[in-house]
């Protein structure tokens, strides 16, 4: 979820509505975190010192990565990066919807269903009864209060955890950025905890506390986190990449039922575009592909962007059916075809890289094509114009 500290406010108010002031809200939390009464320390064998919850992330969470742009304001280009929240609100859908198949697609999702639906998601994991405690995170002045966030994270909301995880639960949890080298703000899934010798006083044991999670970020695996200090900071880190936060809390969660996604994975061509540092605007001015078979035939599909805009360094992934007369490997090349008019206020569209993989059957996937390998590792930009509205790609 990343620059979600640069659109909280924008949102806040799209989740409360016109009416709400986030002034208010600041207030309110900040009143919330004074009167804040850290939990006794718990003797041991009142709750658990480790468990786990059931959690297949191969078949019960997604097999693409968070690799999102969204686009909330098109009129002044407000974007946020990345649906984390939406993703792990979905997944809890699914979950608690057992008669609703988890969508099995290994690519990202296009515009559209099952896309706006993860954003809705994504909206209402930072709205509702979890608003006040983001906001909260927020109240920091020159990191005045990192100590006392770290120590939340090892008391009260750590005995919550463990004992919604106890009680079967698997439970969202918003993690903080901290800004200086950390991560940005992210949300994940956890499903298992374990304190080790940890009684409940922040200053013994604490780097015994690890929590296993399902990150969207990271598909078809669960991670570790464990609380650690971090050059003089107290941070919780993940351990794999080095990803660290500065505190965390858990999420409330209120059940929606899912659509139900029957994306076919069989004969498909996905092709990934990675816009640069001009967007695709949409609307009129859309991309048509053309696939190239032998013998100078094609396969044409109109308007693959759906009339949605492609903002700045942004990635999306489009997919297409091929016929049952036509093999993955029949492919010979694809053209891209705006649809640009040219002249005053005419669109643009930087194309940075492009990557064309095929699947034969309901196989795996192949890689047939990537711009970007093929220059040598380079950004190549390719520009279309209203005077240059075609570029091919051979495989």
């Amino acid at each position: 979820m990343r620059r979600l500290a640069l659109s909280f406010s924008l949102l806040a108010s799209l989740a409360l509505g016109a009416g709400a002031s986030l002034v208010a809200i600041q207030t309110a939390a900040a009143q919330d975190s004074l009167r804040r009464v850290p939990l006794r320390p718990l003797a041991p064998g009142l709750i658990r010192t480790a468990n786990n919850v059931p959690f297949d992330p191969d078949t019960q969470g997604f097999l693409f990565i968070n690799n999102f742009s969204n686009n909330l304001v098109s009129a002044v280009d407000f974007r946020t990066d990345g649906l984390c929240g939406g993703m792990v609100f979905a997944v809890l859908d699914y979950l608690n919807n057992p008669s609703i198949p988890m969508p099995t697609q290994d690519f990202q999702p296009a515009e559209g269903t099952p896309r706006n639906y993860l954003l809705q998601r994504q909206m209402d994991s930072m709205g509702d009864r979890n608003l006040t405690r983001w906001v909260e995170q927020f109240i920091n002045p020159f990191g005045a209060r990192n100590d006392e966030f770290w120590r939340w994270g090892l008391e009260d909301r750590l005995t919550e955890l463990r004992r919604r995880i106890d009680a079967g639960e698997r439970v969202p949890v918003a993690l903080k950025g901290c800004d200086e080298g950390c991560k940005g703000d992210h949300v994940v899934l956890v499903v298992g905890y374990s304190v080790g010798t940890y009684l409940g006083d922040p200053g013994r044991n604490a780097d015994q506390v690890r929590f296993t999670v399902y990150d969207p970020n990271y598909p078809g695996r669960l991670k570790t986190c464990t609380r650690t200090r971090w050059a003089a900071l107290p941070v919780l880190d993940d351990g794999a990449r080095g990803d660290k936060w500065r505190t965390w809390f858990p999420m409330q969660y209120s059940p929606q039922r899912p659509p139900r996604i029957d994306v076919s994975l069989e004969r498909q061509v996905i092709m990934t575009f990675k816009t640069g540092g001009d967007d695709l605007r949409g609307g009129n001015d859309n991309v048509n592909v053309l696939l190239l078979l032998p013998d100078r035939r094609t396969l044409r599909f109109d308007n693959v962007n759906q009339g949605y805009r492609w903002v700045n360094n942004s990635t999306h992934s489009v997919a297409v059916t091929l016929p049952p007369d036509v093999a993955a490997s029949d492919l010979r090349g694809i053209q891209l075809e705006t649809t640009f008019g040219g002249g005053t206020g005419g669109d643009n569209w930087n194309l940075d890289n492009i990557q064309v993989e095929t699947r034969e059957g309901s196989g795996s996937l192949r890689l047939r094509y990537d711009h970007w390998a093929i220059n040598g590792g380079r950004t190549v930009t390719t520009r279309f114009t209203g005077e240059d509205r075609t570029e091919t790609f051979l495989f």
